[in-house]
């Protein structure tokens, strides 16, 4: 998996919110392209130890 999520725990915007933006940002800098593989709920759930949920 590539690193790209780096969640904030001081940040007070959340850790859902978090990844959205890392995800989304990394699309508009072409870090993530068309077809790239990112990671599954599960492999976020394990790697940051949150929710399915979130």
């Amino acid at each position: 998996m590539k690193q790209l999520i780096r969640l904030e725990t001081s940040n007070k915007t959340t850790k859902y919110q978090q990844i959205v933006n890392a995800v989304t940002t990394s699309i508009r800098q072409g870090k993530l392209k068309k077809g790239d593989h990112i990671f599954s709920i599960n492999e976020l759930s394990d790697e940051f130890l949150l929710s399915r949920d979130t």
